[in-house]
């Protein structure tokens, strides 16, 4: 059969002269006025050839006209875009606009849904995987409660979540019992981070462990003094009562509004290592120049000592003169003080030091009740309310620092100069 023409017609049949057989050829041949074959079916194979439609797109009706999708197949694999195919399914874009997003889910309501697509047209690019109403997105294989127990979550505000879906601070959490964060060189060397029931945080690295070596180390402070590098800071901490096995402890101790810096042993012995005690026996006898007294004691034995370090050392020089172990030109203690040093205008410094860190504590309380008035406000948040309340109960506002005025023995000394 076939059909010619602008306005095409049957033309042609088989017969009973081919006792009833098709003529050899096409089944069905349509062809344009100028002879042109628009569509035909193979009498052998049956197969449909239409002559504008291109090998391996799927076609599909525009307006009624049949005419080649962006969907290309091998036979093996499927295109969208490109006819490139190295994988089961690939899609090619020219940007993120609505028409070029590469993949999109919608939900019911229209308004939800994943959409993965190019930044740019870019064909380097980076591959943006987003919610397009600002949606959480959930990870899970293998995990049929999705929602209420995920993997992982990336949280619509940027946060990541890993074993959670309460979102705290941070751009990662991770919540596990047991190890939540390890950092592998391979698999024999390694950093394992553990945060404990109690907030107790261990490190516990295969090799050694090196903090920045340009740098300081603050514990319990943010800030170390001018110029130092490679410096330790220890804040004024609370100082311990017993002593732990096979260890010493290193600590701070806030003693008549300053610091110093002690150490108790297993035994419970507790030496001061930076004395400058203000306070002593009214029998001790101290150096008129430099009254520094050392301090240390033992609370198992509640035994305390005082010894005048300056006077004792100044005791052994006029005995060696008068022994005349020493000759009147040698010494083996002198002081040397700095001219420069106003004593006033000292402790206005360590005034306003103090000053600025009880206006950081309370600060930090204020921001910490709105957010637990907040928290209670809009919602049954148990875990974050608690975390929220423990850091507040754990300040502590700092005493304010009285000025003193010089000691007698100073004020001597200057008035003497």
């Amino acid at each position: 059969m076939r059909l010619y023409g602008n306005d095409p017609t049957l033309t042609e049949m088989f017969n009973t002269s081919q006792s009833g057989k098709i003529p050899s050829g096409d089944m069905l041949k349509i062809q344009d006025s100028n002879g042109d074959t628009i569509m035909s079916i193979d009498e052998a194979t049956g197969d449909i050839s239409i002559s504008n439609l291109t090998d391996g797109y799927v076609p599909y009706s525009d307006n009624g006209v049949l005419t080649d999708s962006p969907i290309y197949m091998n036979g093996t694999n499927v295109g969208v875009g490109t006819t490139i195919l190295t994988a089961k399914l690939g899609v090619q874009t020219v940007g993120y606009g609505d028409s070029d997003q590469a993949f999109k889910i919608t939900g019911n309501n229209g308004n939800s849904g994943l959409v993965i697509g190019h930044a740019t047209g870019d064909i380097n690019a980076p591959i943006i995987l987003t919610t397009f109403s600002g949606e959480d997105i959930y990870f899970g294989p293998g995990n049929s409660s999705l929602e209420a127990t995920p993997d992982v979550v990336f949280k619509a505000d940027g946060n990541v979540l890993i074993g959670t879906t309460i979102n705290n601070t941070g751009k990662l959490q991770v919540l596990s019992t047991t190890e939540q964060l390890k950092l592998q060189y391979d698999t024999s060397n390694y950093a394992s981070f553990t945060v404990g029931s109690d907030g107790t945080l261990t490190v516990a690295p295969s090799g050694d462990f090196v903090f920045n070596p340009t740098g300081n180390i603050g514990i319990g402070v943010t800030e170390a003094g001018d110029s130092a590098k490679k410096v330790l800071v220890l804040g004024n901490g609370t100082a311990p009562t017993t002593s732990p096995a096979d260890a010493v402890q290193l600590y701070a101790e806030d003693v008549s509004s300053s610091s110093e810096l002690k150490v108790r042993d297993e035994a419970g012995n507790i030496t001061t290592l930076s004395p400058h005690s203000p306070i002593w026996p009214e029998n001790l006898e101290v150096s008129e120049i430099y009254p520094q007294v050392h301090v240390d004691r033992n609370d198992y034995l509640g035994v305390e000592r005082f010894i005048a370090v300056c006077k004792m050392a100044e005791l052994v020089q006029q005995l060696a003169w008068n022994a005349g172990l020493l000759s009147k030109d040698k010494k083996i203690v002198e002081y040397n003080f700095f001219d420069s040093v106003d004593w006033d205008q000292n402790q206005q410094a360590i005034k306003k030091k103090r000053d600025d860190e009880i206006n950081k504590v309370v600060e930090r309380q204020m921001d910490l009740q709105k957010i637990i008035n907040h928290v209670k406000m809009i919602g049954n948040y148990p875990e974050i309310l608690k975390r929220y309340e423990d850091e507040l109960g754990s300040l502590s506002v700092p005493k304010p620092y009285n000025t003193k005025p010089m000691p007698d023995w100073m004020a001597e000394r200057v008035k003497g100069e």
